[in-house]
């Protein structure tokens, strides 16, 4: 892990495969990462992604819940007025 995103930067941190990062910020060739309270920079090829942390989770959850209930209440109008118009 470098202090600035260049290779010849000052090490902060050394980590070894398996280590889990937290990437703040990817910028291309360099992520800015975060390991055990230690952030600086990675070159983005060494930094294997594995899959959507649990904000991003809890965010696509949240939102599939907010569309799913719009699309009911939307429906239950519709029946409604339809159902008026009916009568």
């Amino acid at each position: 892990v470098y202090r600035n995103a260049d290779a010849t930067s000052e090490v902060v941190l050394e980590i070894v495969d398996g280590t889990r990062v937290e990437v703040l910020e990817d910028g291309g060739e360099f992520m800015f990462i975060s390991v055990d309270g230690v952030v600086g920079y990675a070159l983005a090829e060494e930094i294997e992604l594995e899959g959507l942390t649990t904000v991003q989770i809890i965010s696509i959850v949240l939102c599939s819940v907010v569309a799913v209930t719009g699309a009911v209440v939307f429906i239950v109008i519709y029946q409604a007025r339809k159902k008026e118009k009916d009568v």
